[in-house]
């Protein structure tokens, strides 16, 4: 069953809003505060879990026409193979760990000032660019994924995730990409767009059981309220009537926790907890 939210009665509503976002700058030129930015964030990333990857992309399978279809037909494996997804949920896992700073080993990195990782942004965008995907699309995607993280991780103060968004806004610009550090600004445009194109269609079960199943290696269990807590109001609503179709079968959970025992000590490695001196930090911007 194909299940339409309601339609926003201005269908250019969201572009309207794209249209407000600050176009990228010719030079990086972060601003005085950078380090704070760069500090708040790389303890962000450090403290959060991989919940807000999965919800992210629960939210991308839920987007149509366009969006996954338009992600589908551009780059089929990407997402319709199983091992092609693994790769690219890993490959994205180290670029954002080493742009944020805050990862460990092949995912260590020294943040924007690095120009090496601007380099690396920049590529990455040209790669979508290839590939014909909207920029509008990844501006959605973007905000919801370090939405997500805050989420996931609760308790933030305005002040830090404020920081958390002007570092995120200078990686996006980086990549060419139209942002904005206006918080309501983003959230009525991805609210704007998930109320106009969300919609379950015949790739969201089988790309999102793919999605669970890689969850449950880093440890996100595929539990509906754990999931849906972080959902914005009109996927939730989809996510609700067809989560049975779009979680994994049992034997795939089954495998799923069992990889995630046998990879626990990888991925803890990559990822390095925050320290008693940074926690204290951010607990001073409450």
């Amino acid at each position: 069953m194909n299940m339409v939210q309601e339609r926003l009665p201005d269908a250019q509503s969201h572009e309207l809003l794209f249209q407000q976002m600050v176009p990228p700058p010719k030079e990086f030129n972060p601003g005085p505060e950078y380090e704070m930015e760069k500090k708040v964030t790389q303890y962000i990333w450090k403290k959060g879990s991989y919940r807000c990857g999965i919800t992210a992309h629960i939210i991308f399978f839920l987007l149509s026409p366009g969006f996954v279809q338009r992600a589908a037909q551009a780059k089929p494996l990407r997402f319709g193979n199983l091992i092609k997804f693994a790769l690219s949920f890993d490959f994205t896992d180290v670029f954002i760990k080493r742009v944020t700073a805050s990862g460990r080993g092949k995912a260590s990195g020294n943040g924007l000032e690095d120009a090496d990782i601007r380099k690396m942004l920049v590529s990455i965008q040209k790669a979508h660019d290839v590939i014909g995907i909207p920029h509008i699309e990844m501006v959605h995607f973007g905000y919801r994924l370090l939405q997500q993280l805050e989420s996931d991780i609760g308790g933030l103060s305005p002040k830090a995730k404020e920081y958390h968004l002007r570092y995120m806004c200078h990686v996006y610009h980086t990549m060419g990409l139209p942002f904005s550090t206006d918080r309501q600004l983003l959230e009525n445009f991805c609210a704007e767009i998930e109320a106009q194109f969300s919609e379950f269609t015949a790739i969201s079960a089988p790309y999102t059981q793919r999605l669970l199943f890689l969850g449950l290696t880093v440890g996100v269990p595929c539990n509906k309220e754990i999931l849906r807590e972080l959902l914005p109001k009109n996927i939730n609503v989809i996510f609700d009537c067809h989560y049975d179709e779009m979680r994994p079968s049992m034997p795939w959970i089954v495998t799923g926790k069992l990889l995630n025992f046998l990879l626990y000590p990888r991925r803890r490695f990559r990822n390095p907890q925050p320290s008693a001196s940074e926690k204290a930090f951010i607990a001073t911007l409450n």
